[in-house]
């Protein structure tokens, strides 16, 4: 019967370590409310991630089709130099002419 008291007081300690616990019901409840609420935040952090990435890649592409105009005005600025070297070369000839014709007698 000794060993039947024992296991019944075993068995009543774990009961009551059980129904009581370690923390109270209120802690657990914030515990809880504390885990809903982390959840929540990660959700949103995970929202606002997926939302950075897609504007990131906007931006990237829009980055990329600015470079590209960037390059083909470039190329616009080039060649108009280079028009504008000849239209100075030609005039500069033309002057030359000019200043020929009029250093002559009539």
């Amino acid at each position: 019967m000794n060993g039947g008291r024992w296991t019944l007081g075993v068995s009543m300690c774990l009961i009551s370590i059980t129904l009581t616990g370690c923390a109270s019901l209120e802690e657990l409840r914030q515990v809880q409310m504390a885990n809903r609420n982390l959840v929540a935040e990660k959700a949103h952090l995970e929202q606002e991630l997926y939302d950075l990435r897609t504007t990131t890649l906007s931006l990237r592409g829009h980055s990329d089709s600015l470079e590209d105009q960037l390059a083909a005005k470039d190329q616009l600025v080039a060649s108009l130099q280079e028009e504008n070297d000849s239209l100075e070369t030609n005039f500069r000839q033309a002057q030359g002419l000019l200043e020929k014709i009029a250093d002559r007698p009539l």
